[in-house]
């Protein structure tokens, strides 16, 4: 009887690809914090929450100040050690200044210290921190107004992104109101400082009699 060979085919399996999961896109508000008193060029918000870790988080921070003097900026702010960089600044002489600021910071820090320099001493400030889910951690594009009555920034929300917005004035006790944002921050004492995440494009604030300097910032995905 001849021998039957027997082929035995192998099944040859491709190895098992882990698909990454897709990055979705997050704006929210994690805090804020002022500084009534007169302070130094220098002001450290200490114990900030930034939100849980992830490999593409964005820390920004809304700034609001009363200058001590004519005018002055933001020099440089610092989020847990790492150096920010300026997205968007309204720094106007005698009335204060309104910037944001932003780090990518996918460490695994959920609070920390906020550092904030001057170009000059200040009389009172207020931030308010943001964590960002993105792809993309440079803004897109950023707006600014400075106003009495109605401040309106000319910024529209990107496909999937959003829009932070934050407003200093450097009078204070007058509630304003925001339309196209939901507001997550309001002080009112010495001055009025305020944040808020843009529900709608051209976020505005109104407020009777009161000078607003509104700065805005777009993210993608």
């Amino acid at each position: 009887m001849p021998n039957i060979i027997q082929i035995r085919r192998a099944v040859l399996k491709a190895p098992a690809v882990i698909l990454a999961a897709p990055v979705v896109f997050s704006l929210a508000w994690t805090g804020s914090a002022s500084q009534e008193a007169s302070g130094g060029a220098t002001v450290n918000y200490t114990s900030q929450s930034f939100g849980a870790a992830h490999p593409n988080r964005v820390i920004a921070v809304a700034i609001g100040s009363r200058i001590s003097g004519a005018s002055g900026i933001v020099s440089s702010v610092t989020i847990d050690g790492l150096i920010a960089t300026k997205a968007i600044a309204l720094d106007v002489s005698t009335a204060g200044l309104t910037e944001i600021w932003y780090v990518q910071h996918s460490g695994a820090a959920t609070s920390g210290t906020i550092s904030v320099t001057f170009s000059t001493s200040t009389l009172r400030t207020g931030i308010s921190v943001y964590r960002i889910i993105t792809t993309t951690p440079t803004p897109v594009t950023g707006a600014s107004q400075d106003s009495t009555g109605t401040v309106t920034a000319a910024i529209s929300i990107p496909t999937g992104g959003g829009v932070l917005a934050a407003s200093y004035s450097p009078f204070g006790g007058t509630s304003a109101s925001w339309a196209n944002a939901t507001q997550d921050y309001q002080g009112n004492t010495t001055s009025t400082f305020t944040s808020a995440i843009a529900t709608a494009n051209n976020p505005s604030l109104s407020a009777t009699s009161l000078r607003m300097l509104l700065a805005a910032a777009s993210w993608g995905p």
